[in-house]
């Protein structure tokens, strides 16, 4: 095992019964030192987050990126802003998330309105105009 050595991304320190804990602990606190702190920095509130969610940047969540920017965006009183991004988040969505997603938006107060969600369905025809 290399202390020293932590890839992007998570690490796991292998563990076992013969696993020396001192040396399992100190790795983790060197890893907190040398990785963690830029992290915590760098995430260490709603307008930081944000700043790197403008920026295209990954944030750690286990939601859609796009739903912690609008609720963000919200919250900075962005709501057009918002609004585009939570309406490109319908779009993508899986086939059925599309109506969650919109749910999401009414609930911030950023209510996107139909959307076509699914480019693979033809357009309903309306019938009895004539």
């Amino acid at each position: 095992m290399n202390p020293d050595h932590v890839p992007n991304g998570d690490h796991w320190w292998p563990a076992n019964p013969d696993t020396d804990p001192d040396e399992v602990s100190a790795a983790v606190i060197r890893a907190l030192r040398v990785y963690g702190q830029e992290f915590w920095l760098g995430n260490s509130d709603f307008d930081a987050v944000l700043a790197r969610l403008d920026a295209g940047q990954l944030v750690p969540t286990g939601m859609s990126r796009r739903l912690v920017h609008t609720a963000l965006l919200v919250r900075a009183g962005r709501l057009t802003e918002a609004r585009t991004v939570i309406a490109e988040a319908a779009r993508r969505s899986p086939k059925g998330a599309g109506a969650a997603v919109q749910q999401v938006a009414q609930r911030l107060g950023v209510a996107i309105g139909a959307l076509k969600l699914d480019s693979k369905k033809p357009p309903s025809r309306r019938q009895g105009s004539r």
